[in-house]
């Protein structure tokens, strides 16, 4: 499974109703459903399976799934 399946997965563990044919790199985190709880459960998500920490002042940045699998690869994420 590669980094942008993982992220997938672990998004729809969170919001199981995504349509994942529909989503491309620039498909924004926040028309997926995923509320604010939800979104801190996925960075947490993210950063226990990736193995990363995500700093605070890169979390405003995320805001798409193009922004997430960018954070993965320059945080050295292996899922």
């Amino acid at each position: 499974m590669n980094t942008k399946q993982k992220l997938i997965q672990i998004l729809k563990e969170h919001k199981s109703d995504i349509d994942e044919s529909s989503l491309t790199i620039d498909t924004k985190i926040s028309k997926l459903g995923i509320d604010s709880l939800d979104f801190i459960e996925v960075i947490f998500s993210i950063e226990s399976t990736f193995g990363i920490e995500i700093r605070d002042e890169q979390i405003a940045d995320l805001q798409t799934i193009g922004d997430f699998l960018n954070c993965l690869k320059n945080n050295g994420g292996k899922p």
